[in-house]
C-alpha cells in the first residue's frame, strides 16, 4: 500500500491509505485476512454514511496495482481535464457518468471478490484521486483563457503534429503530464515543497534599515495596501486584487522609490506558500541579480532563484512542467533595477515571452513609475496598477504598530504624527516613514528633508547603533567608515551591472587601493583592514552587508537598500566634484541615463548643503537662464527642474523662472517628456504649488504675461492625464484649478485638439455631437499613448452596464451613422485601434441582448466586429469573445465565416473559424435586413472598413 500513498500524493488518499496499512502490517502474523472500517463521512461524504470493507492481502496488492496503471491515471486525467473546461465547452451530455462507470468496471475486474460494497468503494477512489489531481492539472480558471483549439487538444490528448499547426508546446506538456503519473507526483511534490520553502523564506518582515532588532511579524506591522489600474479604475485595496489570484494573472506594479514594492510582493508570495491547499509555488526573482547580461535564460533565473530561497534543486524540466499546468506564481522584483534601459527592454521582452509561452502562469512585476514610460510592458496580457503610497490613515496606523511594537508609551506615538504633520510629503512614503520612526525613536526629532533623513539614519545605522549598545567599533569604521561607503557606492553607481552583488575579494582590493593611496596605510596591511571592514559591515553594519555567495564560495556584498547606495554615491559625486559644472553635468546626465532614480535630487541636495544657495545656481544653469551661461548639453530637463524644487527650497522668484520656462518650452518638449514634467508639476510640495496655482489662476504675485496660453496647456495635459486614468491622486486639487480654468477662459469655444473635446464632453461642458473625427472618437494619443476615445469608452461601460447619459448619447449619435455609411480606417490607425480593442476587452464582459438594445450599440458593436475580422484574418480577433452575445446561435461566427469564405477558397479557411458554417443566400438577406446597410457586402467580400 505504501505505492499507493507515494503515487497518488494527497492528504486525503494518505488518511484513507493509511488506515488500510495499519490494519494489515500491524497484524500480519495473526493471518491474511483483516476487517477494515472506512469512514465515509469524515474523510469524503458528508452524511455520515460508512461501508465496512474486508479485503485480503491479495486485494490490496490487486488495488495498488490498478491505481499504478497507466489507463487509471489516464482516464482521471482526462476527466478532470473535461471537468474543468465545461464552462467553455459544448454539451458533454454522459461524459463524466462514463469515466466514473469506466473506472468502477476496472476496479470490479481488477479486484474481485469484495461485497456489496465494492461499488461505494471505488467510488470513493475515484473521488480521492480526482480530487487530488485538481491540485496538479490547470484550474477551471486557467482553462478559461485557452483558446478553443488549445482546449480541443486537451480534451482529444492531441499535440496537433497531424494537423496543419501543432499545438503549442505548453499543451503537449499537459497532455503528457496527463499520461504519466510519475510525472504528475513529481509536480504536485515539487509545488508542495517550494511552497513550504517559500513560506519559511517570507514569515518574517525584515528591515534592516531601523535598528538591530530588524525582524518582525508581517502581522504585526504590515499595513494593508491601495492599488488602482495605471490607466482608470478607483483604488481598492490590494488584498482584494490579489488575495486569491486567478491563473494567468498577469501584473505590472509600479510605485515611487521606497513606496514599499518588495516588501508588498513578499508579503504577496507569504500569503500564497501559507495557503491550505498549497495549490501554487510561489517564487520571488531579484531583478537585479540578473545584472547587465542580456542573454540569461528567465528560467534559468527562475530555478537560481527558488534554490537561493529554499535550498531546493529544480531541474529544467521540472520547472517547464509547473510553469505549463499553471502552479507556479512568479514574482520579477525591481525590473528598474537594470539601470542599462537597453537592458531593462530585453528583460521585460524575455518576461513577456514566459507570459506567450506560459499563458496559465500568473506573473507579477515590480518597477518604479518614474521611468517606467522608457521600458515599459507592451504586451496587453500585462496590465499595470500603481501602488500608493500610504493615506493620512495609514501612516498613522504604521506609527501606532511600530511604536507599540517598540514597546513606547502611546503619548509618543501621538508626539510622531503631530510633529511629522510638516512633513506629509515625505512620512507618506513608507520608507521614508520607517526611517523617520526609527529616528524619532532614537533622537526624538524629525530630519525635514529627505537627505537628512537618510543621511541621520545612515548615521544611526553606522554608528549609533553600537554607540547606544556601547559595542568597540573599529578604528577604521570610525574614522573612515561614511568615506568608504562613498567610495563603494560610487563604484556600485558607476557599475550598474553590480547590482547583483559585488564579490568579497573585488570590495577588498577596492577599499585597500582606497587604504594605501588616500589614508596612509602601508600595502602590506591595507588588504587585511579591508578584509577586517568588510567582515564588520557584514557582521553588523545595516547599510553594507553579505547577501549570499556567488559559484565560486566568494561572498557577495550589496548595499541593503538601493537608496542609500544613491544617497551615499551623491554624496561622492559632490565631494569630488571640481566645479559647479561638474555636479550639473553629473546630476543632468544621471537623470538623462535613469529618470527612476532619486540620484539626481540627492546630489542638488548634497550640493546645497556644501555651497550657499548652491541648488539655486544649479537649477538657474538647468534652464539656462541667459546670465549664468553653462555648457550643459542638450535640452533642460524639465521634469528634473521640477523635481528639484521639491527637494531643496528655494526662492518664489526662481520657482516662477522654473515654471515658465516649463511652459514657454512645452510645445518643444517630446510627449514623454511632457508626461513627466506634468506629473512633476502636480506632485509639488506646498509652497512651490501654491506658487503654480497662483500663476495659473492669476491668483498670485508675478504671474506671466501670456497666462492663457499656458492655463490652456495645463488644461490639455490635465485632459491627457485624466484620460489615461492617471489623474485621481490629484484630482482634489488640481481637478479643481482645471475646472475654474475651463470656465473663466471659456475653453469649449477654443477647444481645438481632440484630447480636450473629450474631456470636455465626458466632464458635461461639451455636446456630445461635437467631434473632429470618427477615429479619434475611438483612440485617443494622450502624452503619446494610445487609448480608448468617448465611443470606446462609452462601449466598454456598456459591456458591464455602468454606462451614463453622455455615454448613451455618444453611442446613439455613432451608431446612426455606422448604421448606412461606414468610415474607412488608415492602416496606421487600424493597428492603434486593434491594439486599443485588444486591450480593453478584459475590462469588458459580454455583451447581452439587453446591451444592444441601446440606441445604435447594434450598429458600433457589429463595425467594430467587422474591423477586427479585417485586422485579425487568421484568427479571432479577442473582441470577438465578448461580442459573440449581440447575435443568437453564433450568428457573428457565421457572419464572419462568410466574409473569409467570400475572400479566400474554403481550404484555407481562418483557423478559429473553420467548422463554422457560413450564411447561405437566404440567411444573408435576413441578416442584412435587419442590420445595418452594409453588412451584406462586407459579408460578400464587396466593401471593406480598412484601407
Amino acid at each position: 500500500m505504501t505505492g499507493i500513498v507515494e503515487l497518488i500524493a494527497g492528504e486525503a488518499i494518505k488518511t484513507i491509505v493509511g488506515k488500510v496499512a495499519a490494519s494489515v502490517y500491524g497484524s500480519a502474523a495473526e493471518g491474511s485476512r483483516h476487517r477494515v472500517d472506512i469512514d465515509l463521512g469524515s474523510l469524503v461524504l458528508s452524511d455520515g454514511a460508512e461501508a465496512a470493507v474486508v479485503l485480503t492481502y491479495e486485494q490490496e496488492q490487486q488495488i495498488s496495482s490498478l491505481l499504478k496503471s497507466p489507463e487509471v491515471f489516464a482516464l482521471a486525467a482526462a476527466y478532470v481535464l473535461v471537468l474543468n473546461t465545461q464552462a467553455r465547452t459544448r454539451d458533454l451530455g454522459g461524459w463524466a457518468e462514463e469515466c466514473e462507470n469506466a473506472f468502477q468496471t476496472l476496479f470490479a475486474s481488477r479486484v474481485p471478490g469484495i461485497p456489496a460494497a465494492s461499488d461505494e468503494t471505488a467510488a470513493l477512489i475515484w473521488r480521492i484521486i480526482v480530487e487530488n489531481l485538481k491540485l496538479i492539472l490547470p484550474t477551471v480558471d486557467g482553462l478559461r483563457r485557452l483558446s478553443d483549439d488549445d482546449i480541443d487538444s486537451l480534451l482529444a490528448g492531441d499535440t496537433g503534429f497531424n494537423q496543419k499547426k501543432p499545438a503549442p508546446l505548453y499543451v503537449r506538456r499537459i497532455v503528457a503530464i496527463a499520461r504519466d503519473v510519475a510525472r504528475a507526483k513529481q509536480i504536485r511534490e515539487l509545488c508542495v515543497d517550494i511552497s513550504c520553502g517559500m513560506q519559511e523564506a517570507t514569515s518574517e518582515l525584515r528591515l534592516e534599515h531601523t535598528q538591530e532588532h530588524h525582524r518582525f511579524s508581517h502581522d504585526a506591522l504590515y499595513v494593508s495596501r491601495t492599488l488602482s489600474p495605471a490607466r482608470q479604475g478607483d483604488p481598492v485595496e490590494a488584498n482584494h486584487v490579489l488575495a486569491d489570484p486567478h491563473p494567468g494573472t498577469n501584473l505590472v506594479i509600479i510605485g515611487h522609490p521606497g513606496a514599499g514594492k518588495s516588501t508588498f510582493v513578499t508579503r504577496l508570495a507569504g500569503q500564497i506558500a501559507q495557503r491550505e491547499e498549497s495549490d501554487y509555488a510561489p517564487v520571488i526573482v531579484r531583478c537585479r541579480e540578473f545584472g547587465s547580461d542580456a542573454d540569461v535564460d528567465v528560467t534559468d533565473q527562475v530555478a537560481l532563484s527558488i534554490k537561493r530561497a529554499t535550498g531546493i534543486d529544480v531541474t529544467e524540466d521540472d520547472l517547464r512542467d509547473l510553469l505549463s499546468v499553471g502552479r507556479c506564481f512568479l514574482i520579477f522584483d525591481g525590473v528598474d533595477e537594470l539601470v542599462d534601459i537597453q537592458a531593462r527592454r530585453s528583460l521585460i521582452g524575455r518576461i513577456e515571452m514566459v507570459a506567450y509561452r506560459y499563458p496559465l502562469t500568473s506573473i507579477v512585476c515590480t518597477t518604479r513609475k518614474i521611468g517606467y514610460e522608457s521600458a515599459r510592458f507592451e504586451s496587453p496580457r500585462f496590465s499595470v496598477h500603481e501602488l500608493h503610497e500610504y493615506t493620512p490613515d495609514q501612516v498613522e496606523e504604521y506609527a501606532t504598530r511600530w511604536f507599540k511594537l517598540m514597546e513606547r508609551p502611546k503619548t509618543d506615538r501621538m508626539a510622531f504624527v503631530r510633529e511629522s504633520e510638516d512633513i506629509q510629503e515625505i512620512r507618506r512614503n513608507p520608507l521614508m516613514l520607517s526611517l523617520l520612526c526609527t529616528l524619532y525613536r532614537v533622537r526624538g526629532y524629525i530630519p525635514m528633508n529627505r537627505r537628512d533623513v537618510y543621511k541621520d539614519c545612515a548615521d544611526l545605522l553606522f554608528y549609533g547603533w553600537d554607540a547606544l549598545r556601547h559595542i568597540p567599533q573599529p578604528v577604521d569604521h570610525r574614522r573612515y567608515g561614511h568615506t568608504l561607503m562613498e567610495e563603494l557606492a560610487d563604484f556600485f553607481f558607476k557599475f550598474p551591472s553590480t547590482g547583483a552583488g559585488v564579490e568579497e575579494g573585488q570590495l577588498t582590493r577596492l577599499i585597500g587601493i582606497y587604504f594605501q593611496d588616500t589614508a596612509g596605510v602601508q600595502a602590506s596591511e591595507a588588504d587585511q583592514r579591508a578584509a577586517e571592514f568588510l567582515s564588520f559591515c557584514a557582521n553588523r553594519a545595516w547599510l553594507l552587508t553579505a547577501t549570499g555567495f556567488n559559484a565560486r564560495g566568494q561572498r557577495l556584498f550589496a548595499f541593503t537598500h538601493r537608496t542609500f547606495m544613491e544617497f551615499y554615491a551623491a554624496e561622492a559625486v559632490v565631494r569630488r566634484a571640481r566645479s559647479e559644472d561638474d555636479v550639473l553635468q553629473t546630476a543632468a546626465q544621471v537623470y538623462r541615463d535613469n529618470p527612476s532614480s532619486v540620484l539626481p535630487d540627492l546630489i542638488v541636495q548634497a550640493y546645497e548643503n556644501k555651497t550657499h544657495r548652491g541648488a539655486e545656481m544649479l537649477l538657474r544653469r538647468l534652464i539656462k537662464d541667459p546670465s549664468q551661461g553653462g555648457k550643459l548639453s542638450g535640452s533642460p530637463p524639465y521634469p528634473l527642474c521640477l523635481r528639484i524644487l521639491n527637494a531643496t527650497p528655494v526662492g518664489a522668484p526662481l520657482v516662477r523662472d522654473v515654471l515658465t520656462s516649463t511652459f514657454r518650452a512645452w510645445a518643444q518638449l517630446s510627449d514623454d517628456v511632457k508626461k513627466g514634467a506634468f506629473i512633476s508639476l502636480l506632485q509639488l510640495y506646498k509652497d512651490p504649488r501654491l506658487i503654480c496655482i497662483g500663476m495659473l489662476t492669476g491668483s498670485g504675485e508675478g504671474h506671466p504675461q501670456d497666462t492663457v496660453g499656458f492655463r490652456k496647456v495645463f488644461v490639455e495635459c490635465w485632459a491627457a492625464l485624466w484620460l489615461l486614468g492617471e489623474a485621481d491622486l490629484f484630482l482634489d486639487e488640481w481637478g479643481r484649478v482645471a475646472d475654474e480654468i475651463v470656465e473663466a477662459d471659456n475653453l469649449v469655444d477654443c477647444a481645438d485638439s481632440e484630447v480636450l473635446q473629450s474631456y470636455l464632453t465626458l466632464t458635461g461642458h461639451l455636446d456630445p455631437q461635437t467631434g473632429k473625427s470618427f477615429y479619434s472618437q475611438l483612440v485617443l494619443a494622450c502624452f503619446g499613448e494610445m487609448t480608448p476615445g468617448l465611443l470606446l469608452q462609452a462601449i466598454q461601460k456598456l459591456s458591464v452596464g455602468q454606462e451614463e447619459e453622455t455615454d448613451r448619447a455618444i453611442i446613439a449619435i455613432h451608431g446612426r451613422r455606422l448604421a448606412t455609411s461606414p468610415p474607412k480606417i488608415h492602416p496606421i490607425q487600424e493597428k492603434r485601434l486593434s491594439q486599443v480593442l485588444a486591450n480593453l476587452v478584459p475590462r469588458m464582459a459580454d455583451f447581452t441582448q439587453a446591451a444592444i438594445q441601446v440606441e445604435g450599440a447594434f450598429a458600433v458593436l457589429m463595425w467594430l466586429a467587422c474591423f477586427a475580422a479585417e485586422e485579425y484574418p487568421g484568427d479571432l480577433h479577442p473582441f470577438h469573445e465578448v461580442a459573440r452575445g449581440i447575435l443568437p446561435d453564433d450568428l457573428l461566427l457565421r457572419i464572419l465565416a462568410t466574409r473569409s469564405k467570400s475572400l479566400v477558397d474554403e481550404g484555407d479557411m481562418a483557423d478559429d473559424l473553420e467548422g463554422v458554417k457560413p450564411l447561405n443566400r437566404r440567411e444573408r438577406r435576413a441578416v442584412a435586413e435587419s442590420g445595418p446597410s452594409w453588412l451584406q457586402r462586407w459579408m460578400n467580400g464587396r466593401l471593406g472598413l480598412t484601407f
